[in-house]
Order: structure tokens, then C-alpha cells, then sequence
């Protein structure tokens, strides 16, 4: 059967004579119903006993049944029914067995019953309109109410969430302070009134004053002014007892405002894993990287090697080079060209190389700044001994603040060069088959290129073989065989490197 109603629940008002409540939908045990009584006058709500105050009729059927009291319920009780479904999936659907289509309709019927009821406990809640989205608001109520009897919620002076509000006594005393502020500003409109009547009388004595300078004015030749703008000759030497005064130039201010523009660009900062937090290799003590060997996610080790420790600062990580040297390269694609900015907020000297080629010359302090870049070529940056924090490269002469982006954001640009995935296949073999590509694996994200993979497999059962085919910047095709008929299985993890 399927489920044809989207009902879960009924509910009886009491006469103090009827005791079946009947309802229409399926349930399948006497334990899916829970009952309520509701006292109407007092709101009290106490819950009923299966077999106790009440039994079922009609579990397992599909046309419904009903639910008899032990005892009517009075006139001013509501009796409430409603089914809830445990949220378990108890089908053990084994491979090759048999197929009973009505099992598998149980367990959908279960799944939609499930269903049902959450939905109805969603249609007695608080929501808000679909036009607001969950960033725009924290529904979640602040702690401060628990243990406060009497407190309200309101909403913070952000608008975007909630926070304790007053409790009926700090109503109660605001109301009273609200009362004696009300007669205050009675008796000071009182006194404004007789202020009022001060500031007339002034204000006709303020009016002759205007009339007799308005007389004066006339009686002024326009002829012999100098004004403040405009073009005027001067018939006669005129002395001044200052000096001329020019204006301050605006041109610090002009650079201010073009760095706070500046620092407010999304994307600027073209190198990934910045405050190095991303260490998918699980790096950890004292690292020692022989020359070309990645260590914490976008940094590999220079010509000479490099060792390095590394430690938390707040939310940053801090590595500090010891020995060797530690290069990021950038992929063209994010190369615009153009002279580029670089800025470390640790001690490390650092040097730049531009157009493909790998950083040279001498060590220096940041900020600093490269050579003219073609666009669509790789810019490397390789830093000394000293430490790197929340260093950035970007476009332009002027080094801006740090750009902060998500954990999040930083792994997805970290795990285009780099991932580790968990990898699961195999199955039932009626013979002996070298290898059976059966499933998919999809990377985090579209990778720089196709990867290198380095698979960590092990085999149950008849297990053997594993293998994968069509492999992609996006993913690959995988299997396993089996040495010999019967259930052969292959499970671990693939690492996925394209890095440059």
C-alpha cells in the first residue's frame, strides 16, 4: 500500500460518554500512537498510558482503526492522538536475496510516516518568511534565559539575532521611571511655553536690528568690494598685514583613501594557503623537506631543502625556516601581469620571479616588489630563514592589508594541487576476475590537471587487483578483482597530487 494521506494525527473533545477515537491513517504497532489529554481551561497537558488509559485497534491494517479510552474523558478535556514513528531504518536487505516487493514498500511507507511527522512539528513552529535567508538572522535563543523566570527575548541591536531582554520586573521599574519622565516633560514644556514668550518679544527686537543693517547695506557701493571668487582688477596698491595663505595639499589624504579602497578588493591576494593552516600531509615537529618536497599545503621545499617548525598564533599558523628556503608558486591562470606587490608580516627575506622563471637574486625585506610580469605566466616567491605570517602578492605598487578568507575557502584552493580521498569497492564475484571497475570518485574540486594518484588499498576477502581507469582533473573510474569466486572486497584512500 502506499501512503494516501498526509495526515498523522486526530483529536476527540470530551462528553464524559464517547470513548473510541477513530482514525484514518496506518500505523503498524500499538507503540506508534502517542495520546494527549489537554485540559482546555488550564492548558495542562498529560500524556496516556498504552494498555493503561487507553488501547489501539487497527495496527498493522491499512484503512486506520481506533483508539478506545479506558475512560471517557470529560466534557472540558481534548484528546489527542498522533503517530510518531521511530527515526530507525530496521530493514536488513541483503545482495542476491529475494524480493518481496511489499518489505521495500514498508520501509518507504516508514520513511514518508517519519516524514509526515516532522513536518508537522515544522508546521507548529516559528518561521520566518522564504525571502530571508539564514545568514541574514541567528534564531537560535541566548542562554541567558535559562534560569530567568519571567525574561523576555528581543532582538539585538544588529537586527541579525536574538538576545535577553527584560524581565517583568525591569518592566514593572521601567514603566514607573517612564511615568516620572512623562510629568518632567510636562513641567519642562511648561517652562519652554514662558521661554516662547521671551523669544518673540526678542526675536521684534532682532527685527528692527535687521532693518537698520539692511539700511546700511544699501547705502554700500558695490564698486569698491573685493570679493572671494571671480576675477577683479585692483586700480590701487593694496597692503595686506599677512601673509598669503595656500591651501594644504591633498595628496596624503588622496593616497589614504586609495589604500582603504584598495584593501577592501576580494581576490587580491593570489597565493593560497596564506596564514598556513592547510597541513594535509600531517606534517608535525621539526620538518626536513629535501629540495622540491612540499611540506603545509602550497609550499615546497628550495633548491637547497629547508626545515622549518611551525606553531599557532591565534588563528594564523607560523612557520619559521631554520635552515633552506620555502617557494609558493602561483598558476598562470591567476597571473593578470604587471608589477605585483609582496608582504610578509614575519621576519623572513624574501625574492621574486616572474615570467615562469624561478625566483633569483638577492634576499630582501618585504614589502617588495617584482618585475613586470607577462601575463598568463607563473610567478614564484621563495622566502629565507626567518618566519612567514600571512604573507600576500597582489596586484600593483602598494603592499594593502591582509585579505582573510574562510578555512573553507583556503582547503577548496588548497585541494586543487593536493587531496586525499576515501576510496570503497567490490562486491560479489561468481569467478575469478582480474579487475572490475564498478565505481566513481569525484576529487573536492576540479584539480589544476589531471593527478597523480597514489593509492593505500587493502584487501577482504577475495580481494586483489585494485585498479583505476578515466582519470581526470575531476575524477577516475575504480575497482578491485578477486582471486576466486565469492565476495571480494578493496577499501582505503587515494592521494591526488597536481601540484607545480
Amino acid at each position: 500500500m502506499t501512503v494516501v494521506t498526509a495526515s498523522n494525527k486526530t483529536f476527540k473533545v470530551g462528553d464524559g460518554v464517547t470513548t473510541d477515537i477513530p482514525y484514518s491513517f496506518r500505523i503498524f504497532a500499538d507503540t506508534d500512537f502517542v495520546v494527549l489529554q489537554t485540559n482546555v481551561s488550564t492548558g495542562e497537558v498529560t500524556t496516556l498510558v498504552l494498555n493503561t488509559d487507553y488501547t489501539v485497534e487497527g495496527a498493522g491494517g491499512y484503512n486506520g482503526g481506533k483508539v478506545i479510552e479506558t475512560v471517557a474523558a470529560p466534557v472540558g478535556i481534548k484528546t489527542t492522538i498522533i503517530r510518531v514513528r521511530p527515526a530507525l531504518q530496521e530493514a536488513d536487505l541483503r545482495n542476491q536475496g529475494a524480493y518481496f516487493a511489499e518489505v521495500h514498500e514498508d520501509v518507504f511507507d516508514k520513511l514518508c510516516m517519519v516524514d509526515q511527522q516532522q513536518q508537522e512539528t515544522l508546521a507548529r513552529s516559528l518561521v520566518f518568511p522564504a525571502d530571508v535567508f539564514p545568514d541574514d538572522f541567528n534564531t537560535e535563543l541566548p542562554s541567558a534565559i535559562v534560569g530567568s523566570p519571567g525574561a523576555t527575548v528581543m532582538v539585538n541591536a544588529a537586527g541579525d539575532g536574538f538576545v535577553r531582554g527584560p524581565d517583568a520586573s525591569e518592566i514593572t521599574s521601567g514603566g514607573a521611571s517612564a511615568a516620572a519622565s512623562a510629568l518632567a516633560a510636562a513641567n519642562s514644556a511648561s517652562s519652554a511655553s514662558n521661554s516662547l514668550d521671551a523669544t518673540i518679544i526678542k526675536a521684534g527686537e532682532a527685527s528692527d536690528s535687521a532693518d537698520e543693517a539692511a539700511a546700511s547695506a544699501a547705502s554700500i557701493n558695490p564698486a569698491n568690494l573685493m570679493h572671494l571668487d571671480g576675477v577683479e582688477t585692483a586700480t590701487e596698491k593694496k597692503i595686506f598685514a599677512g601673509g598669503a595663505e595656500v591651501p594644504t595639499p591633498l595628496i596624503a589624504d588622496d593616497a589614504a583613501n586609495k589604500s582603504y579602497v584598495d584593501s577592501k578588493k576580494v581576490g587580491r591576494n593570489i597565493l593560497i594557503n596564506a596564514n598556513c593552516v592547510i597541513n594535509q600531509l600531517a606534517k608535525a615537529g621539526s620538518v626536513v623537506l629535501a629540495a622540491g618536497e612540499y611540506g603545509h599545503d602550497g609550499f615546497k621545499a628550495g633548491a637547497a631543502g629547508c626545515t622549518y617548525t611551525f606553531a599557532a598564533s591565534g588563528i594564523d599558523v607560523v612557520l619559521t625556516i631554520s635552515a633552506g628556503t620555502l617557494i609558493q608558486v602561483v598558476e598562470a591562470a591567476n597571473i593578470a601581469g604587471g608589477v605585483y606587490t609582496l608582504s610578509n608580516a614575519g621576519s623572513a627575506q624574501a625574492r621574486i620571479g616572474v615570467n615562469g622563471a624561478a625566483a633569483s637574486g638577492s634576499y630582501a625585506a618585504t614589502p617588495l616588489q617584482s618585475a613586470s610580469a607577462t601575463a598568463n605566466q607563473t610567478i614564484s616567491v621563495e622566502f629565507s630563514t626567518g618566519t612567514i605570517n600571512r604573507i600576500q602578492l597582489e596586484e600593483g605598487t602598494q603592499a594593502t592589508p591582509f585579505e582573510r578568507i574562510s578555512v573553507g575557502q583556503i582547503l577548496m584552493k588548497c585541494q586543487r594541487y593536493y587531496c586525499e580521498i576515501p576510496v570503497g569497492s567490490g562486491g560479489y564475484f561468481p569467478a575469478t576476475y582480474i579487475t572490475l571497475e564498478t565505481s566513481a570518485a569525484t576529487f573536492p574540486v576540479a584539480m589544476y590537471t589531471t593527478p597523480t594518484l597514489t593509492p593505500s588499498i587493502s584487501y577482504l576477502g577475495n580481494g586483489t587487483a585494485w585498479g583505476a581507469t578515466s582519470l581526470t582533473s575531476r575524477g577516475f573510474i575504480y575497482g578491485n578483482g578477486a582471486t576466486a569466486a565469492g565476495y571480494a572486497n578493496a577499501i582505503g584512500t587515494v592521494k591526488a597530487s597536481a601540484r607545480l
